[in-house]
């Protein structure tokens, strides 16, 4: 049975992280300290067999289909005969996907993540999410996006001329700004992202190179 044993299945890894309360065929959204104002809940069947869809609305923020406004969560039970109940839905539901997916899959309950948009003509667009849990995926984000800082502490170590630094940061972005181009499901999106961090680039990289030569020039008194 889905419901036993009667230990609430945590959605996240932090204090405040919702969890799932499943008892004698139901199932009920509790959300974490301080944040029961923020969701729509109630209790739902969950016969055996039921699974749980976490479905995000998006909409457009900058031009029509850059979907990239988030514009409410849901919570649904998906039961074996198709019918569907609602324990929460909100502008947000602070839980870890990978997290919850792990935590729900020990207690046999598969988990569905969505985004989906509405056209204009009515048409509903869907996209899975993954569940899945990339910790490479995470650190290669992470080394891409602090780039700015370890090349620039390279560049201030190690390069002298300036027009060479300033080449070396210039490919660096470009670089970024690719990758970011060739994953992004919106290119116009991607495009103003990008723009709009270029300025944050290049401080960054300019105060690693900086700081660099600071030091060193403290050590070896040039």
């Amino acid at each position: 049975m889905a419901d036993s044993p009667y230990a609430p299945v945590r959605l996240g890894r932090w204090h405040q992280s919702p969890v799932l309360s499943l008892r004698a065929g139901k199932i009920r959204f509790i959300p974490g300290p301080g944040t029961n104002d923020q969701f729509d809940i109630r209790e739902a069947a969950f016969p055996s067999g039921a699974r749980l869809e976490y479905r995000v609305q998006q909409g457009d923020m900058y031009f029509d289909g850059d979907h990239s406004q988030s514009l409410g969560r849901t919570l649904w039970v998906i039961a074996p005969d198709g019918s569907k109940g609602l324990p929460a839905s909100g502008f947000t539901i602070y839980m870890s996907l990978p997290f919850a997916a792990r935590n729900l899959k020990r207690r046999g309950i598969p988990l569905r993540a969505v985004s989906y948009y509405q056209r204009k003509d009515g048409q509903v667009v869907e996209q899975e999410i993954s569940t899945a849990h990339s910790g490479a995926g995470f650190t290669t984000g992470l080394f891409l996006g602090l780039s700015n800082l370890w090349l620039g502490a390279i560049a201030g170590a190690f390069i002298h001329s300036l027009s060479q630094i300033v080449a070396l940061g210039a490919i660096a972005f470009a670089i970024l700004a690719i990758i970011t181009l060739r994953s992004a499901a919106s290119k116009r999106v991607a495009s103003l992202a990008i723009a709009s961090t270029l300025i944050t680039y290049a401080a960054g990289y300019l105060v690693a190179v900086v700081l660099v030569r600071s030091v060193l020039s403290e050590f070896t008194g040039r």
